[in-house]
């Protein structure tokens, strides 16, 4: 099994090139969804975005983090209880 970790570009290209000259042993856009599955939190978009501009603290990053779990939290809660306070 391919995991995140083992996905990179350089394996995406490799598999393209052989679902053009075969049949894929698994469906390209699944070693797709594995390659992008890490970005799908707001806090790592936000990590790669403070890192492009430039070179950051790690304790810079935690706070970026932590802030935005934070915020993240607090809607799910706010979320979880006004669906505790819906009528069944």
């Amino acid at each position: 099994m391919v995991t995140p970790a083992t996905v990179t570009p350089r394996s995406l290209a490799r598999e393209e090139v052989a679902v053009r000259n075969r049949a894929p042993s698994r469906p390209l856009y699944q070693l797709k969804a594995e390659f992008f599955k890490p970005l799908g939190h707001p806090v790592r978009i936000r990590v790669l975005e403070l890192l492009n501009e430039r070179e950051q603290a790690v304790a810079e990053l935690l706070t970026v983090a932590r802030t935005i779990l934070t915020t993240v939290l607090a809607g799910q809660v706010v979320e979880l209880l006004a669906d505790l306070r819906a009528p069944a």
